[in-house]
Formats: C-alpha cells, sequence, structure tokens
C-alpha cells in the first residue's frame, strides 16, 4: 500500500492532510491552512522529513476542493 494522502476541508474552510500507512497510525497535520496549496506545501515538507521509501505525494489527490456547503 505504502502511503496515501488525503487532503480535506472542514466545516471552518480550513485544511488539513492526513498520511496513512500501513500498519501505522495515520499522521495528521499539526496546524490547519486557509488554502489548499498551503496545506498540500506543508505535507510536502513532511513527505520529505520521513525521509522512508514512498515518501512521495504522486498518488495525493486533493478532496473536496471545493469549499463545502455549511
Amino acid at each position: 500500500m505504502g502511503q496515501q494522502w488525503q487532503f480535506k476541508q472542514d466545516d471552518h474552510e480550513q485544511w488539513h492532510w492526513t498520511r496513512v500507512e500501513e500498519n501505522r497510525e495515520p499522521t495528521q497535520s499539526a496546524a490547519t491552512f486557509s488554502t489548499a496549496l498551503d496545506c498540500y506545501l506543508d505535507a510536502v515538507r513532511h513527505a520529505v522529513d520521513s525521509r522512508r521509501p514512498g515518501a512521495e505525494l504522486a498518488s495525493a489527490t486533493l478532496a473536496h476542493a471545493e469549499p463545502q456547503p455549511h
């Protein structure tokens, strides 16, 4: 499975990411972000910092790219 990245917008229109790895607890962003781009860039920094095989975001997709209804 490697890693899967999820990017979601919450009810307050703030973005966060989650990294899911097989046989590990999910890792979530420590902060929220006002734009999807800022969220993605933070996730890239965490992928690089992890320095593990498969730590890339090539297969990542932005979930809910449109603002969520309240």
